[in-house]
C-alpha cells in the first residue's frame, strides 16, 4: 500500500495506529474512524480493509464486543480479497485469517481453525514474509499440540523456527517468537518423554535468555509459558526444590492479573499436565483463582475446559460434592458451546459465501473489461497482458515470438456504402472465424475498429505463414448475410507480421510496431496480402 498518495493527515493516522494498537489508548477508535472514513469517501478496498483490520484488532481485546470483532474482520477480508496486489495488503489479509484462526482455537472450533491458518499461511507466503509465516507455524503446532497430535506439532515447530532465523536476530518478532516456541517444544518432549530433544531446547532457551540484557530476562522469568516449560522440565529432572518454587511464582502471577483467553487455556492445559504427573495441590490453588473468574468468561469453551479440570481434580481427592457442582457447570457449559459451535460455522458459511460471490463478481467484471462484446474476442487490454507474459516466456527461453496486425480491406467502404450494421457482421464473422483457431501457441484479440491482432509463440516462419494464409483463404470464403437476407459482397484481409527473439532491449511495443510497418507494406503496395519481416522496429519513445 502506497500511503503516501494519502493525505498527511492520514499519514499521520496510519502511522498513529501501528503504535498505538500495542496500547489502545482512549482515541484509538476515534483515529481508526478517521482511516475508515476516508478510505470509504475514496472508494480505496484496501485503505477500507486495513481500517477494518484495525477495529476487529480493538475488539478482539475486549470480548464482551465480539460480534463487532467478527463484523469488522469479516469486512476486512472482503475489502483485502478484493484489493490483494500489493505485499502490504496481502500481509494484512494473511493477518486477518490468523486472526480468525486465534479465535476458532480460543472458541474449541479445531476445524475451522486449521482451515483459517492455512488461509494465512497462504497469504504470508504471498506476501513473502518469513515472521508471519513463522507465526502462523507456531499456530498450527500449538493446535496439533491441543489434539494431542505430538509428531505433526514438531513438525510445525521446527518449520516455525527455520522460518524467524530467516528474520534475523534483528527482527522485533525473534526472540519472542524463537523463545516459545522452545517452550513448546520442551512441553512437547516432556510429554512424549523424548529427553533429547527436552535437554536441547531448554539448553538452546538458557543461551538465548542469558544474552538478553538483566531488566529483560525478569519478563521472561514470569512468563506464564515460560513458567510451564521451567516446570514441567524440572519435574521430570527431577528437581522438586526448583518445581514448587517456578510453581509458586507461576501462582503469584496468576493472582496479579486477569488472565488472556489464550493464557487460559494454556494453564488448564497445564495444571491438567500437574495432576496427571500427582500433584493435584498447585491444581486445586490454580482452580481457586481460576474458578471465581468462570461467570465473567463468555467463551463457553474455556468453561467447560475449566469445568473438566474441576471434576478430574475432585475425582483425584474424593470429593463428591464438589465433583457434583463441577458435573453441573460441565453440563452447562457444554451445552453453551454446543450452540456457539453452531453461530462459528454459520460465520464461517456466511464468509465462504461472500468471497464466493465476491470472487464470481470480479470474474464477470474481469471478463467484461478484458472481452470485445462485438466479436467475443479478447480486447486490447487483455492483449496488453497476455503479450506481456508471452514475451517474457520467449525471453526466458529463448524461443521465437510473432505479432501480426490483420484489418479488413476498404471496410469504411462497406460502412459506408452497407451501414454500420452490416460493418459489424464483417467484424463480428472475422472475429468468430478468429476465435475458431486459437490455441495453446496462437491467440487472437481485437485491438480496434477493424484491427485484430495474433500472437504466435515457438512458431518457425513456415508455420506461422501457413497459418496466415489459411486464415485469408476462410476469410476469402466466408458467406456473410445481411439482416434482410441477402448475401454482402467477400472481403479481404491484409496481415502485417514480426517474428523475432525477444532480446533484452525489445518490449511487445516494439514487435507491434514492426508488424504494422510490415502491414504498411501491405496496404501500400497490394491489399489483400501478408508480409513478414524478422527485424524489429524499436518504437519510438512517443508513440509508447
Amino acid at each position: 500500500m502506497n500511503t503516501m498518495s494519502y493525505p498527511i493527515s492520514i499519514q499521520k493516522a496510519l502511522e498513529k495506529v501501528e503504535v498505538d494498537r500495542f496500547t489502545l489508548p482512549q482515541d484509538y477508535l476515534d483515529t481508526c474512524q478517521s482511516i475508515l472514513t476516508y478510505a470509504e469517501k475514496t472508494g480505496n478496498d484496501a485503505l477500507t480493509g486495513r481500517a477494518c483490520f484495525y477495529f476487529a484488532e480493538y475488539y478482539y481485546k475486549h470480548p464482551e464486543f465480539y460480534d463487532r470483532f467478527y463484523q469488522y474482520l469479516r469486512r476486512a477480508i472482503l475489502h483485502l480479497d478484493n484489493h490483494v496486489n500489493h505485499p502490504d495488503d496481502i500481509y494484512i489479509l494473511a493477518r486477518c485469517y490468523n486472526f480468525l484462526g486465534i479465535n476458532a482455537t480460543d472458541h474449541g472450533q479445531t476445524e475451522l481453525a486449521f482451515d483459517y491458518y492455512m488461509q494465512a499461511i497462504f497469504h504470508a507466503r504471498k506476501a513473502k514474509s518469513p515472521r508471519l509465516e513463522a507465526i502462523f507455524e507456531y499456530n498450527i503446532g500449538a493446535q496439533y499440540d491441543q489434539m494431542g497430535q505430538r509428531d505433526q506439532s514438531l513438525c510445525h515447530y521446527d518449520t516455525a523456527i527455520d522460518c524467524i532465523k530467516k528474520c534475523g536476530k534483528d527482527d522485533a518478532y525473534y526472540f519472542t517468537l524463537y523463545s516459545y516456541t522452545l517452550c513448546q517444544l520442551i512441553l512437547n518432549a516432556v510429554t512424549q518423554n523424548n529427553p533429547d530433544l527436552m535437554n536441547a531446547s531448554m539448553k538452546q532457551l538458557n543461551a538465548m535468555i542469558d544474552e538478553l540484557p538483566e531488566e529483560e530476562k525478569q519478563d521472561v522469568f514470569t512468563d506464564a509459558l515460560y513458567l510451564q516449560a521451567a516446570i514441567a522440565y524440572a519435574y521430570k529432572t527431577d528437581d522438586k526444590t526448583s518445581m514448587f518454587r517456578l510453581t509458586r511464582v507461576l501462582i503469584e502471577e496468576l493472582e496479579k492479573k486477569a488472565l488472556k483467553i489464550d493464557d487460559l487455556a494454556d494453564i488448564l492445559n497445564f495444571a491438567g499436565f500437574m495432576l496427571k504427573s500427582g500433584y493435584p495441590d498447585p491444581v486445586k490453588v490454580i482452580l481457586d483463582i481460576l474458578m471465581p473468574q468462570v461467570d465473567h468468561c463468555d467463551i463457553p469453551f474455556i468453561r467447560q475446559a475449566l469445568a473438566r479440570l474441576a471434576i478430574r481434580y475432585y475425582q483425584y481427592v474424593e470429593d463428591d460434592a464438589n465433583e457434583l457442582k463441577a458435573s453441573r457447570l460441565y453440563y452447562a457449559a457444554t451445552e453453551d458451546y454446543m450452540d456457539e459451535t453452531n453461530k462459528e460455522y454459520v460465520h464461517f458459511l456466511n464468509l465462504r459465501n461472500d468471497l464466493d460471490e465476491l470472487r464470481q463478481k470480479n470474474a464477470r467484471l474481469l471478463h467484461q473489461a478484458t472481452t470485445d462484446p462485438l466479436t467475443g474476442l479478447p480486447n486490447r487490454l487483455a492483449f496488453n497482458d497476455t503479450s506481456e507474459c508471452a514475451f517474457d516466456k520467449a525471453y526466458a527461453d529463448k524461443t521465437t515470438l510473432a505479432i501480426e496486425i490483420l484489418d479488413i480491406d476498404n471496410f469504411k467502404d462497406y460502412n459506408d456504402t452497407l451501414g454500420h450494421q452490416n460493418g459489424d457482421r464483417y467484424l463480428s464473422a472475422l472475429g468468430e472465424l478468429l476465435s475458431s483457431l486459437t490455441n495453446d501457441s496462437v491467440t487472437a484479440f481485437r485491438y480496434g475498429g477493424d484491427e485484430f491482432v495474433l500472437i504466435y509463440e515457438n512458431k518457425t516462419d513456415e508455420e506461422i505463414l501457413s497459418i496466415a494464409g489459411r486464415i485469408k483463404e476462410k476469410v476469402a470464403d466466408l458467406s456473410i448475410t445481411a439482416e434482410n437476407g441477402e448475401t454482402l459482397p467477400g472481403m479481404t484481409i491484409s496481415q502485417g507480421i514480426c517474428q523475432s527473439v525477444p532480446k533484452g532491449k525489445n518490449r511487445t511495443w516494439d514487435f507491434l510496431y514492426a508488424a504494422d510497418h510490415a502491414l504498411y507494406d501491405v496496404k501500400r503496395n497490394n491489399k489483400d496480402g501478408i508480409v513478414l519481416m524478422n527485424e524489429l522496429i524499436p518504437m519510438p519513445e512517443n508513440y509508447r
